[in-house]
């Protein structure tokens, strides 16, 4: 499953536990406020692709 966002949602329906994070886009203020809860460094990863592509660590 290449899709980061449908295989999180695939596996909160079937129960399996799974990292925090975002389920999608989402408003810069509303990102910040995740970022501190979770605390730092945090990886920003695309939805799609692998093999480290489109990450970025802050």
């Amino acid at each position: 499953m290449g899709n980061k966002i449908s295989a999180k949602k695939l596996a909160k329906k079937i129960g399996l536990p799974f990292v925090p994070g975002s389920e999608g886009p989402n408003l810069v203020v509303t990102l910040k406020k995740k970022a501190k809860a979770f605390g730092y460094p945090i990886i920003i990863k695309a939805a799609s692709g692998g093999g480290g592509r489109g990450m970025k660590i802050c």
